[in-house]
């Protein structure tokens, strides 16, 4: 059973995201300008990214180690996504002058040298070394030679262990992206364990259903909106 402390966290996960400061949002807006190209730099470089993500992070930590103590019996799990949550694509996303255009990331995939984001990393090991389950859902595409780089970066990156990795089908041009990490998460609850954390930079990645606390991560860089119809 769950403890009040419990419910209360996972309300604020609910209900308080990030907010992404106004100068920054406009990036999403204006396109990517001299100025907003320097904004996004500078924000980034500052380390002020990162700080946003870690306060995130270690509310999640904190919810984490709730359920580690209070619910010893149950095969816990989180669900994490992978590119600007588990790993940074931000140099390649610099070199493309911050693109909106989702095709040319699969180039930064295929390069395979993206870096973890450090506060993801310690969460990612925190739950390994009290065994509780990883899972990655990515909206990265299904393809052998994908596949094969993103796990040769995850790995490279300090992520050695997980219990699967569920990548985007190409088989079906019309799943949405809510509608496929559902359905991922479904498959996991499915097997008998209970998210308890599902840490995403895109809205799309925590609609749905099947977890208890949703962690939504600043990304200033690009917003994805590959819903289909």
């Amino acid at each position: 059973m769950k403890t009040r402390i419990d419910s209360i966290f996972s309300t604020v996960f609910l209900l308080c995201a990030l907010a992404i400061p106004s100068f920054i949002q406009a990036a999403y807006t204006k396109g990517q300008s001299p100025e907003i190209i320097k904004t996004l730099t500078e924000y980034y470089e500052s380390g002020n990214y990162f700080k946003d993500i870690e306060t995130e992070i270690d509310k999640a930590r904190k919810y984490l180690d709730i359920q580690i103590r209070n619910r010893k019996e149950a095969r816990l799990a989180i669900v994490l996504d992978i590119d600007e949550t588990a790993l940074s694509n931000y140099a390649s996303l610099k070199r493309m002058h911050f693109t909106g255009n989702t095709e040319a990331f699969t180039g930064a995939y295929l390069q395979g040298d993206a870096p973890a984001i450090d506060s993801i990393l310690n969460l990612y090991q925190h739950a390994i070394d009290h065994n509780v389950a990883v899972f990655f859902i990515t909206g990265r595409p299904h393809t052998p030679e994908i596949s094969t780089v993103t796990v040769m970066n995850l790995k490279r990156a300090g992520y050695h262990t997980w219990e699967d990795i569920y990548m985007r089908p190409i088989s079906n041009d019309k799943l949405s992206t809510t509608d496929y990490k559902t359905y991922a998460r479904k498959d996991i609850a499915h097997k008998g364990y209970e998210i308890i954390l599902n840490i995403g930079d895109q809205p799309d990645d925590l609609k749905g259903g099947y977890t208890e606390a949703k962690v939504k991560i600043p990304n200033p860089f690009y917003q994805i909106s590959i819903e289909k119809a």
